[in-house]
């Protein structure tokens, strides 16, 4: 793998090729940095992470740059779709937009724990599919914690007993001494 960088174009997220010649699955078209439309993940969801916990947070931006497009209600659908990979039957979220912006939706993976690949998909009305892919852990570390929730409570019901009791123990034998138990005494206590 070759890794190339160039300082005169900054990284963002619709200059990634994402499979193939073409940069999207379905469209065979080159969007770009110069696109009139589309959508990409902020960076804040973009990198890696492992979210521990129910719901994923994730930042999305919807942008439509086209001319005269505030004038044209009826073309200012955006209905976006968040998938576990590229399965239309895995699909977590769908939602129509009417309003470009930033939009943070907060996602329930019924999938159980684990390490996904999560595809953001914006169909537009005239039908073209714009998508943006990054990773994430769920739940993936979730018994990291279990030692201390067992350990704990018995550590500190331990020092709690031992500091609150109040007999001393005494390792001196009382009845060792002959005086009390008698000399002509044998093991049965008669001669």
């Amino acid at each position: 793998i070759v890794t190339l960088e160039s300082p005169a174009v900054p990284y963002h997220p619709l200059n990634v090729w994402n499979s193939g010649e073409v940069r999207g699955r379905r469209n065979n078209h080159a969007h770009g940095f110069s696109a009139s439309q589309g959508i990409f993940v902020h960076e804040m969801s973009r990198q890696y992470r492992d979210i521990f916990g129910v719901y994923v947070p994730i930042t999305f931006e919807i942008f439509d740059n086209r001319p005269n497009i505030q004038n044209e209600q009826d073309k200012r659908q955006y209905h976006v779709e968040i998938r576990d990979g590229t399965s239309a039957k895995r699909a977590m979220f769908r939602k129509t937009f009417n309003e470009v912006g930033v939009y943070t939706e907060r996602l329930y993976i019924s999938y159980g724990p684990g390490y996904y690949t999560i595809s953001v998909l914006l169909r537009t009305s005239h039908g073209l599919i714009y998508e943006d892919i990054f990773h994430l852990g769920y739940n993936v570390h979730y018994m990291d914690g279990f030692g201390i929730l067992l350990w704990l409570p018995l550590f500190v019901a331990t020092i709690f007993i031992v500091s609150c009791s109040k007999r001393k123990a005494s390792w001196d034998d009382d009845e060792y001494d002959e005086a009390t138990r008698g000399k002509s005494q044998g093991i049965l206590g008669s001669n």
